[in-house]
């Protein structure tokens, strides 16, 4: 009986030796983004270092947006010939459509697709602030477009945090979102110092708003580009045809 028992567990031993310690071969054809569950993704580490880099840049229009307006608040109050708490309604209604935008654009990513959204807010964003460059004495029509500019800008979040959910397991959520954020933290500190500049260089707001309108082209490019469709309901794991 113990030579039996003996004979069985030589012979089990390599397999359970084999799962143990997986080849080097066996490891590298795991799905490097989770050990887990290897169907959840078929994105590889290089296209999520992509995705970390587009999903950063997209998160930063709407904190650079809100802080980039600041020093411009003189100067527009001076050009519409409106009081300071007129021109500080601006700002309010920045913040109200800053949080409307990811409720309306969020569940729409979910349901039409990370892609077409985030490109549809981008558009948006770009032709917000055409219209602010163009826009030089018309208050109301600076009231709306506020607005647009802010549901194009504060959209990217949501569909970021969306993407992070597509391609990554929750436990490696936070590598992803990490970077991300710093980008969103780092719009908040930049946008005063460029805003400021640049203002104060041409003595006028309009190349603030043109400097956006080259921020968000190039983000446009960027996500029509690089950024594949992630959402699970059209795509599964990324390995279905959206």
């Amino acid at each position: 009986m113990a030579r039996v028992s003996k004979e069985l567990l030589d012979t089990a031993a390599p397999d359970a030796g084999e799962c143990a310690n997986p080849s080097k071969e066996e490891t590298n054809n795991r799905n490097p983004v989770s050990s887990e569950n290897s169907s959840y993704t078929v994105f590889t580490l290089s296209d999520l270092r992509r995705l970390r880099i587009i999903l950063g840049l997209g998160t930063i229009t709407s904190p650079l947006t809100a802080t980039i307006y600041l020093p411009l608040l003189p100067l527009l109050r001076h050009q519409f010939s409106v009081s300071a708490q007129a021109i500080n309604l601006t700002l309010t209604l920045y913040i109200i459509f800053q949080a409307i935008s990811p409720v309306i654009f969020g569940p729409f990513s979910d349901a039409y697709g990370r892609r077409p959204i985030f490109l549809f807010t981008l558009g948006l964003y770009v032709l917000g602030n055409i219209g602010l460059a163009a826009n030089k004495d018309n208050y109301a029509v600076l009231l709306v477009l506020r607005a647009v500019q802010s549901l194009g800008a504060s959209a990217a979040y949501a569909i970021s945090f969306g993407v992070v959910a597509d391609v990554c397991e929750p436990s490696e959520r936070g590598r992803m979102l990490g970077p991300i954020s710093m980008a969103l933290n780092l719009g908040a500190c930049v946008g005063p110092v460029v805003g400021g500049i640049v203002a104060y260089a041409n003595n006028n707001h309009t190349w603030v708003f043109w400097s956006l309108v080259i921020v968000g082209s190039v983000l446009f490019l960027g996500v029509g580009l690089l950024l594949p469709e992630t959402a699970k309901r059209l795509v599964g794991n990324g390995g279905d045809p959206a």
